[in-house]
């Protein structure tokens, strides 16, 4: 492209002259190869005499990266004056494909029913009864759920389908026996009269949950490589379904204040309040399950030792039973587990 300025009505008498050269090659996969030259030349028609200074030029920024825009060329002292000539050479690469990005309009909805009823404390029990009926459904349960189906494809699709954290069925029963102090104490004393079960208390937590959902595969992949080949799904998204959760948790608990006189007699006595506690995780030690291996369901077992690629890696080890222990070993299904019985011991101290 040649572009040229002409004075018509001016008090410079300025002539502009350019050149402007782009050419874009498609390298591969879609990437675009451009090379661009760009040249300018301002010349005064007087004869003998330069351009004024307001009127020289600067590389524009599209042309010139790196640098400060006006900051390039002839100087007077510290001042940049500009050129009655500039030339540049630009190259870039396009990768159109070399970062994927997306937009989540994903939605979901909850809807539910509960039902509560809580006993007053009667004769040192308390009660607390809590059902839930839950249906949440959406188009995606995070972020990354639409993420990788449409990677691979051009269509902008949302299939609504039940959520990762859809519980259909939760129970929750909390039992308090706890006694009182002072005049609400009703517990055994001793020959003294000394209250030895005073704020003394034992609360048992039992919960009962229906699963979550989760997509089941059709194929097996090996789970202890880096970057497990894809897998397929089979049937809808988030189709089947994790077996119903129980645990129980306790925790006994006994307070008591000791009071410090003070030496002093302008200062209060001061008490500082104890609270001893046994605490207990998962009472009853029940391997609950967390999560399952997507294509048999199975907590323990990915199924890829008996798949027929499964087969081909075995036949191929240099020892075949070395290499299925040490497969099932690494495949640590400790994870699809929820945590096992744990003890709490402790004391907190309130002054």
């Amino acid at each position: 492209t040649f572009i040229q300025e002409l004075p018509i009505l001016s008090d410079g008498y300025n002539i502009i002259n350019g050149y402007q050269i782009t050419g874009y090659q498609e390298v591969v996969n879609d990437s675009i190869l451009s090379m661009g030259i760009f040249t300018r030349a301002i010349n005064s028609l007087q004869s003998n005499t330069d351009a004024r200074v307001s009127k020289r030029m600067f590389l524009p920024s599209s042309k010139l990266r790196g640098f400060e825009p006006g900051k390039i060329g002839p100087k007077d002292g510290m001042d940049y004056v500009g050129g009655n000539y500039m030339a540049s050479f630009n190259t870039a690469l396009t990768l159109p494909y070399l970062f994927s990005t997306y937009d989540n309009i994903d939605f979901g909805n909850t809807k539910g029913f509960e039902f509560g009823y809580e006993m007053r404390r009667t004769n040192n029990l308390k009660l607390n009864v809590n059902y839930t009926l839950q249906f949440a459904d959406g188009t995606g349960s995070d972020d990354q759920t639409q993420f990788t189906a449409v990677t691979g494809s051009e269509d902008n699709f949302r299939t609504v389908s039940s959520l990762s954290f859809d519980s259909r069925h939760s129970m929750n029963l909390i039992m308090d026996y706890r006694f009182g102090s002072g005049d609400d104490y009703n517990g055994p004393t001793t020959k003294k009269g000394a209250q030895i079960l005073s704020n003394f208390g034992i609360n048992l937590l039992t919960q009962l949950r229906s699963g979550t959902p989760y997509t089941k595969k059709i194929n097996a992949t090996n789970q202890r490589t880096i970057s497990p080949s894809s897998s397929r799904s089979e049937g809808t998204l988030n189709g089947s379904r994790l077996g119903w959760n129980f645990n129980m948790d306790l925790k006994i608990n006994k307070s008591f204040g000791i009071d410090i006189k003070s030496k002093k007699e302008d200062k209060e006595n001061m008490t500082l309040n104890f609270d001893i506690y046994l605490r207990v995780d998962n009472l009853l030690g029940i391997a609950n399950v967390t999560d399952v291996y997507k294509y048999t369901g199975s907590a323990e077992d990915d199924g890829w030792l008996g798949s027929p690629p499964g087969q081909v890696d075995i036949d191929n080890a240099t020892n075949s039973q070395s290499y299925k222990d040490l497969y099932q070993v690494g495949l640590n299904p400790q994870e699809n587990y929820s945590l096992p019985r744990r003890i709490f011991i402790g004391a907190s101290v309130y002054f």
